[in-house]
């Protein structure tokens, strides 16, 4: 199903916004209750590139944090990517979702997160506070571990 909205704009040019929803059935929905369940989801939907190129990932849930979708927002170099957090409320609004999990990877394999991961998630958690999306964890994946920052206290 896809909805087109068109806005006239001043110029006498049009914004188009488009909100498409593709069932993808390659990865199942489940229950996400804890960091163990979102990192074995994580896992079947991550890209080949884990060791290589930094991503960051938000997965939509419902209200009983079953998984909807996933959304790659960003794909960095391998020592950092950037986080708009405009574009995460925006995909999280535009699914209609209720929670989202934050995941991002560590190429090095230091599973530990930096004082920008945890500044970062805080402000995301802060934005989708002010629209009643809930953000239920941020995990770091590395290809042998994880680090999850509700199990570690940050969130």
């Amino acid at each position: 199903m896809i909805k087109t909205i068109t806005t006239p704009i001043a110029t006498g040019m049009t914004a188009e916004l488009r909100l498409s929803y593709i069932p993808n059935h390659q990865v199942p929905r489940v229950q996400i209750r804890e960091s163990k369940n979102a990192v074995d989801y994580l896992r079947q939907v991550w890209s080949d590139n884990l060791n290589y190129l930094e991503t960051f990932y938000i997965v939509h849930m419902d209200r009983s944090n079953h998984t909807t979708g996933w959304t790659m927002i960003s794909q960095g170099g391998m020592h950092g990517t950037l986080v708009d957090i405009k574009v995460v409320c925006q995909h999280a609004v535009k699914s209609g979702c209720c929670a989202i999990l934050l995941a991002h990877n560590h190429p090095s394999g230091n599973k530990l997160a930096s004082r920008e991961d945890i500044a970062i998630t805080k402000k995301i958690v802060e934005a989708c506070k002010n629209l009643e999306i809930k953000v239920f964890d941020h995990v770091i994946l590395t290809e042998e571990s994880y680090y999850s920052l509700v199990d570690e206290g940050h969130m």
